[in-house]
């Protein structure tokens, strides 16, 4: 007997619906049977490739776990940082040979667009794959060693990074000694070194260790700076402090500097282009300086920015070289300890359209 599902009524077996309602009792039984058709796409080929890509890439990633014995998983996930050196060490050498070459075109990638509007992308982008770096070789030795890893707790590792990296600096800059510096320029009177809105990292470092050299171009505190302004009665002085700023090393202690029609000299030598002060148009007379033994010379060639930012004179803002403009005692400006110097401008970090490098292309022997 057949029983209905939407009335109850008892069927015999032969009733292909009920009697009473005429519900279907085996709707599947007598259905014809279709063979599924197989369709040609155009790009069958290309997506059974592409299929087969993505699973070849798979497989790559998540390889069986080597036997090793037992690793380090902070050394791995370090030494995951640097080429590879990770994945080598948990003997994953394929996977070691990837990165290497990974390695390589991203930063070949950087380097070559570090001046291009989109390079803040192409370096996050490096981060991101040298974080990815990281991790894998962190999954990996803890693997190897039999432990179970789970997704939180690679972000715990994440965080754990983050943390040292951060609470690193914070010791650094507010406990130890400056590390380093990121300067904005806020005006335009270092230019054409540096322009309004450049962001220049200072290392603060390098001169605990090693003394400044010809060409260094430095962030220090200036002496104030003393100008006359003759007028019709009375002379008018003025006394500007500017607190930070930026000038070329062009003395070191004992050295003979001289500019004589135009060309400035060193020690009777004449100075390249790039070891000449940040703004060599603003000195337009003859001068010579001996350097004391104690001080280096950075000849203060720039309008404070005080000047620029409205400290007038008769409605009109001067330069250092206006006719009208008397300096007092600019040469003792111009001679700086090395505790003035806070740090040496290393290099313009945005916009990108500015990003370079500072340094000389060369460096002068400290001797002359």
């Amino acid at each position: 007997m057949k029983i209905c599902p939407r009335c109850q009524f008892y069927n015999q077996d032969k009733n292909k619906a009920c009697l009473r309602c005429g519900w279907i009792l085996d709707p599947l039984k007598d259905l014809p049977v279709s063979t599924p058709q197989i369709r040609h796409h155009p790009f069958a080929k290309i997506s059974q490739m592409t299929r087969g890509v993505i699973r070849g890439i798979s497989r790559f990633f998540c390889s069986p776990i080597p036997e090793a014995p037992h690793r380090f998983p902070y050394l791995a996930a370090f030494l995951s940082l640097f080429c590879g050196l990770g994945q080598i060490y948990n003997h994953q050498y394929k996977k070691a040979a990837f990165f290497f070459i990974a390695y390589i075109i991203g930063f070949a990638a950087v380097i070559s667009t570090i001046s291009a509007h989109y390079s803040n992308l192409i370096i996050l982008l490096f981060i991101a794959f040298m974080l990815y770096a990281y991790n894998d070789g962190l999954v990996t030795a803890v693997k190897i060693n039999g432990q179970i890893w789970t997704f939180r707790y690679s972000l715990a590792a994440y965080s754990s990074l983050f943390f040292l990296l951060g609470a690193g600096f914070l010791v650094g800059q507010f406990f130890i000694s400056p590390i380093f510096k990121i300067i904005r320029v806020t005006q335009n009177t270092l230019a054409p070194i540096l322009h309004k809105g450049d962001a220049v990292f200072v290392d603060c470092l390098s001169y605990w260790i090693v003394n400044p050299r010809i060409g260094d171009l430095v962030f220090y505190n200036p002496e104030a700076l003393h100008i006359e302004i003759p007028g019709m009665i009375e002379t008018t002085r003025y006394s500007i402090k500017e607190r930070r700023t930026f000038e070329t090393i062009m003395g070191l202690p004992g050295d003979i500097v001289e500019r004589k029609a135009g060309q400035f000299f060193r020690n009777g030598n004449p100075m390249p282009m790039w070891c000449q002060p940040v703004c060599p148009n603003n000195i337009f007379q003859d001068l010579r300086f001996e350097v004391p033994k104690d001080k280096y010379l950075a000849i203060y060639s720039h309008s404070p920015e005080q000047m620029q930012l409205g400290l007038s004179f008769g409605g009109k803002t001067p330069a250092l070289n206006s006719p009208n403009v008397i300096l007092v005692d600019w040469d003792k400006v111009c001679l700086i300890e090395k505790k003035q110097i806070i740090g040496r401008a290393l290099f313009i970090i945005n916009p990108p359209r500015h990003r370079r490098i500072l340094l000389p292309f060369k460096i002068a022997d400290s001797d002359g």
